[in-house]
């Protein structure tokens, strides 16, 4: 099956949405640019995991690249600016470890690693922080399967390395969808879960001394909407809608953007 490029879900940053890493590899020497905005509104947050009145908005810029090195390993990076201050950029590696292919679909199995640093100084301690300042190194495996006719499902699991004093955290996600020449759709849920850490507004053994040692956890669910006008080029819309968690926004999410692909000759 000949896909033009499926999209990703383009906003790395810690809280607000699903990792660059998808199930679709890039090609050998072709490379993708990708361009999006999003805004994200809340009234609510869970502190710790009691729901309290917290507004809060957020609006995000991120300039994504992603290049195929050979048929099965992809290089790519991400590079966010969450309320006009860059947040933390992230360069990842994803290897094409096993696929097997017959007539009904296609199976493929891709280990990832990646490692995600803060690209200015931005404040953690008020409730604008646009995320914890801390160094997170990523761990994935997404299994997927496609069907000849075009729809998929996709599962990921992985695990995310953080440094002291921000918790580690263990994240899964399941999608659904459908990829061809002009179209693709998904359908997603995401679930992560902190590993010990401190909460917000917490007390005794779980007060903060800095936000930056709050244990995050969250479900939330979206879907994906993207559209190839060229061979090169195609927009795309999505949403996003956090439902539950701990120490982190009850908050809706909507984005756009534009992908542009330099094919290898």
């Amino acid at each position: 099956m000949k896909l033009f490029w499926v999209i990703l879900i383009l906003f790395p940053f810690i809280l607000h949405a699903q990792g660059p890493v998808d199930g679709f590899m890039v090609g050998p020497g072709n490379t993708n640019l990708a361009l999006s905005f999003s805004s994200e509104n809340s009234t609510k947050y869970f502190a710790g995991t009691k729901e309290i009145d917290l507004a809060r908005d957020l609006v995000s810029i991120s300039l994504f690249a992603s290049h195929g090195i050979s048929k099965k390993l992809d290089l790519i990076g991400n590079i966010p600016v969450i309320n006009g201050k860059l947040q933390d950029g992230g360069i990842y590696i994803r290897f094409l470890a096993y696929e097997s292919i017959k007539e009904s679909g296609k199976l493929s199995i891709m280990p990832a690693v990646g490692i995600s640093n803060p690209l200015s100084n931005y404040a953690t301690e008020t409730a604008d922080a646009i995320g914890q300042q801390a160094t997170v190194i990523y761990g994935k495996l997404i299994i997927q399967y496609m069907l000849e006719n075009g729809f998929f499902c996709n599962a990921t699991a992985g695990y995310n390395a953080a440094f002291e004093p921000t918790p580690q955290s263990i994240v899964a996600s399941a999608k659904a969808g459908y990829a061809s020449q002009k179209w693709y759709a998904d359908l997603w849920v995401e679930r992560q879960l902190g590993i010990g850490g401190k909460d917000y507004r917490g007390t005794g053994d779980l007060a903060a001394s800095s936000f930056k040692q709050l244990g995050v956890s969250y479900n939330k669910l979206g879907a994906t909407l993207f559209y190839s006008f060229h061979t090169k080029l195609g927009g795309f819309v999505s949403g996003g809608y956090t439902f539950d968690g701990r120490n982190t926004a009850k908050a809706s999410r909507i984005s756009a953007g534009i992908v542009y692909k330099f094919l290898k000759q």
